[in-house]
């Protein structure tokens, strides 16, 4: 769906209906920014590109003041190739690549592009964008921007994009209206991804009277903690949303082996946050991934604490069937663990925490994680004796 195209179906539905039905296409608007701060409250996801000193063959390329110009590809399902051509030229012989060619046309050709200055320059570092491209769609072109980051040292040299547009709206809800906003979370050129992986799902946020439901864009929408399911479409370009109420959903039951207070699952039917009732917890049948479990303890002193599981392992898979209850084990003992490595003439020590399927844990004490761990070093004859505190991060 073109954005051009979009808003002529957005004057035609407010002349004949004047305010969409909760079953039919809703539209949002397209907003983008290269500031931060506009993602901050909502999440921000990045990708990262492999960056070579060797051209792309076939591809007609622009005069590049430098002798060693870097190529990269933006990856994106939008366009036949799979990719959108990025180079970085320099304007100076030392210092990071200041200058961005991008194929803003898709045309596979970055001849016919400009030079793009960045918005912020260090030693170390460029920043471009937004990035205005043109990608390809049912309808005509759609608009898309990047945010496009270059680090860019001899020791040190990373490329990464972030999406720097968003669509945002309000939208009809179980019979309300709510602000929603949908972001390409894996920053590939599309608003309809649904993953197993949290990381590469794109996300969509619903505004209920200033609390903010988070979620992914597959599947099932989940009116508040336990509600009410609704079916939830995206455009592929993210130019608007559909919520039907379906007829019925097959659902099954989840049992815990512990005592768990929260519970947030992704998988083919699409996110889930959920607090167990007396243990249990319903959802759709099909299969998911643990994406996050809490579970309340109290110490001898009456004193609260919080076990956080994350991190779950990819193939830390849940099948929900519809006659069985699928039980879902512990994450205690927990099982602490220490690394050392050598970098130069020291060592290095990291601890971690795992559950019982690798996953790892935090805790929580009074809503605050508790001072991190510290390290006793001793030798044999007790000349060397040290205490050393580890730092979270």
């Amino acid at each position: 769906m073109s954005r051009t195209t979009k808003f002529v179906l957005c004057v035609v539905t407010v002349l004949l209906a004047g305010a969409a039905c909760a079953e039919e296409p809703q539209w949002l608007q397209y907003r983008f920014s290269r500031n931060q701060a506009a993602f901050t409250r909502y999440g921000i996801g990045i990708s990262r590109a492999e960056l070579t000193e060797r051209a792309p063959r076939a591809v007609r390329l622009p005069k590049f003041s430098s002798e060693d110009p870097l190529f990269a590809r933006w990856k994106t399902p939008m366009v036949k190739r799979g990719y959108l051509l990025v180079a970085f030229d320099r304007t100076a012989k030392t210092g990071p690549h200041d200058r961005l060619y991008i194929d803003a046309d898709a045309d596979g050709s970055l001849a016919d592009e400009k030079p793009i200055e960045p918005f912020k320059l260090s030693d170390r570092r460029a920043s471009f964008g937004p990035v205005r491209v043109l990608l390809p769609g049912t309808d005509g072109p759609v608009t898309y921007h990047l945010v496009v980051t270059l680090y860019d040292s001899a020791d040190y040299r990373r490329l990464y994009f972030r999406a720097g547009g968003w669509y945002q709206g309000n939208i009809t809800v179980a019979g309300t209206e709510r602000p929603c906003f949908l972001f390409d979370y894996n920053c590939n050129g599309t608003f309809d991804d649904a993953t197993f992986e949290l990381s590469e799902s794109d996300h969509i946020v619903i505004d209920y009277d200033g609390t903010l439901y988070k979620g992914t864009v597959g599947g099932y929408l989940q009116v508040k903690m336990n509600g009410e399911l609704l079916r939830l479409e995206v455009a592929r370009d993210g130019a608007c949303v559909k919520l039907t109420s379906p007829r019925s959903v097959k659902m099954g039951t989840i049992e815990f082996a512990g005592e768990s207070d929260y519970l947030e699952l992704l998988g083919d039917n699409g996110f889930f946050r959920l607090k167990p009732v007396d243990g249990k917890v319903r959802v759709p049948v099909g299969t998911y991934r643990i994406n996050q479990c809490h579970y309340p303890k109290t110490d001898g002193n009456d004193v609260q604490w919080k076990l956080l599981a994350n991190g779950f392992p990819a193939d830390s898979r849940v099948k929900v069937r519809g006659t069985k209850v699928t039980r879902i084990v512990s994450s205690e003992p927990v099982r602490p663990s220490m690394q050392m490595q050598k970098e130069g003439r020291g060592w290095r020590f990291s601890q971690d925490l795992k559950g019982q399927s690798g996953e790892q844990i935090t805790f929580e004490r009074k809503g605050q994680r508790p001072p991190a761990p510290r390290l006793r070093i001793k030798n044999s004859d007790g000349s060397y004796e040290r205490v050393l505190s580890f730092e979270y991060g």
